[in-house]
């Protein structure tokens, strides 16, 4: 069971659902767009999860 603290979408049409944390970041699962390349904002740590999904912290 997830609880989604809030959503953002990249200007390129990735999208984030923020875990854990604030407005000054978190934990994230974000979803890739095919054949998109990760680009989300200043983060700390990133874990490929397969299937276009990364888990990261944003700092």
């Amino acid at each position: 069971m997830f609880s989604i603290q809030n959503i953002r979408v990249t200007p390129d049409g990735n999208i984030g659902l923020q875990l854990t944390g604030d407005s000054g970041g978190g934990i994230y699962l974000v979803q890739v767009i095919p054949r998109g390349t990760l680009n989300w904002y200043n983060t700390n740590w990133e874990q490929d999860l397969g299937g276009g999904w990364i888990r990261l912290y944003e700092d």
